[in-house]
């Protein structure tokens, strides 16, 4: 739907749209008439650990305002300190309150 969530024909027993994504980009996020339209980039990021932008937000680690979320615990330190190859879950991630509006683009294109 327009406000970025299942629509009154998905089926339950399909379990969560988001499990259908393909490098971190499902319909919630890259179609605008779903209620996105952002992307993850670059498409597929990981922090260090190997933590995607879908287990931070569903982590609540970040909100998509830009901001640590309830599930950041203090003792962990920044999220900052986590990023790779100079992005960081609030730059690279839309659930995060970064990611781009452009098209991605794939880096193994035939």
């Amino acid at each position: 739907t327009i406000a970025g969530e299942e629509g009154t024909g998905w089926r339950d027993s399909w379990g969560p749209l988001t499990d259908y994504s393909t490098g971190g980009v499902s319909a919630l996020t890259a179609c605008c008439t779903c209620g996105g339209g952002c992307y993850d980039d670059p498409p597929g990021w990981t922090d260090i650990y190997g933590v995607t932008c879908d287990e931070y937000a569903s982590n609540a680690w970040c909100s998509s305002d830009g901001s640590t979320g309830e599930g950041w615990q203090q003792e962990w330190g920044s999220v900052e300190q986590f990023g790779r190859s100079g992005r960081n879950a609030f730059t690279a991630c839309c659930e995060c309150g970064g990611g781009s509006t452009n098209t991605p683009t794939l880096a193994n294109k035939p």
